[in-house]
């Protein structure tokens, strides 16, 4: 039996595989599932092509419908948005009651290909009403007397609390934690390089940090190293899934000279921050900041360490019978 991580969850794989294979180069009319034993990618709702901007529906509106913060932008929509929008990166807050709680959304505006820019809510929160939290983010000397105990959440991915214990109790307020803070991106490495164009030192470079980000920070033994296939092939001891339009994609969790032996295969012509900023989102399921669709739209890309799932990001992990988590090393 595998096993795959999902957002951090472990999912026991069962008939679940992470060894289907999809090429780093020239295969761009592959299947991004691989070949499945029984039925078709569109018998389970998946596009099968890997080539040019996917169209799909995009995700329906979170509920309740909430009114916009006070403190979000002058450019963001009046409620709760949904559907198309048009300022990528466009980041916005909604406070509201409903149902005798009071709810905050975060939303952004991100792309799901190089065509297609959606809205997607990604921080959620809610507590009893009335709302304890203040309209704007509190400053560190700011007293919380009167919300002992409270979470407020706040634009970008701010999280403020008001201590139970203390005497005279002040807000303190931090960036949700995420792998991104954890293990910063390498600085020794030109972000406008082409991903074919790496140097081995380069690639050694990178993929060292890709590990240290897939462990959760530095110090970590290495992952499992799976056994390379007859077709050159090979996964490791996990997968993380994402499940976002703006993250539909698998990471394998490989060691590092399977990292630096994939990217020395591949013919990705786009830019290394691009393949950074797709394992960043897959991680922290956020985009960091563009996300993973365009880079995965584009030539050689699919299979240079991260994995198109093809998945509808309405449906989910629905119909999806197949965890494809190994890329080419030889």
């Amino acid at each position: 039996m595998r096993e795959c991580l999902m957002f951090g969850t472990l999912l026991v794989a069962g008939s679940l595989g992470c060894s289907n294979k999809l090429q780093v180069d020239d295969q761009p009319d592959a299947n991004p599932l691989g070949e499945q034993d029984s039925g078709s990618a569109s018998d389970v709702g998946l596009d099968t092509s890997s080539t040019g901007p996917r169209v799909l529906a995009p995700p329906g509106a979170p509920r309740p419908t909430l009114p916009v913060a006070s403190d979000s932008p002058a450019d963001c929509p009046e409620n709760t948005p949904q559907g198309d929008c048009e300022i990528e990166s466009l980041l916005c807050a909604y406070r509201g009651e409903s149902n005798g709680d009071a709810h905050y959304q975060a939303c952004g505006c991100f792309a799901a290909s190089s065509t297609q820019l959606w809205w997607a809510c990604y921080d959620t929160w809610s507590t009893a009403a009335p709302d304890p939290c203040p309209a704007a983010m509190p400053a560190p000397t700011d007293s919380c007397m009167g919300a002992r105990g409270v979470e407020c959440h706040y634009l970008p991915r701010e999280v403020c609390t008001c201590s139970r214990e203390a005497d005279d109790p002040l807000w303190e307020c931090a960036p949700l934690q995420d792998y991104t803070s954890m293990v910063p991106s390498p600085t020794d490495l030109d972000p406008t390089s082409p991903v074919s164009d790496l140097t081995e030192s380069e690639r050694e470079t990178w993929c060292r940090w890709k590990v240290d980000i897939h462990n959760g920070g530095e110090g970590f033994p290495e992952p499992p190293a799976g056994e390379i296939d007859a077709d050159g092939y090979a996964g490791g001891g996990s997968c993380t899934v994402g499940w976002e339009f703006y993250n539909l994609g698998f990471l394998p969790r490989i060691p590092t000279n399977y990292c630096v032996q994939n990217l020395a295969l591949s013919t990705c012509g786009r830019p290394l921050s691009e393949l950074t900023d797709c394992v960043k989102t897959i991680r922290d399921i956020f985009p960091s900041p563009t996300g993973c669709a365009r880079y995965l739209e584009a030539p050689g890309c699919d299979g240079t360490i991260v994995l198109s799932n093809g998945a509808d990001p309405n449906a989910g992990s629905a119909g999806l019978d197949d965890i494809s988590c190994a890329v080419r090393v030889q």
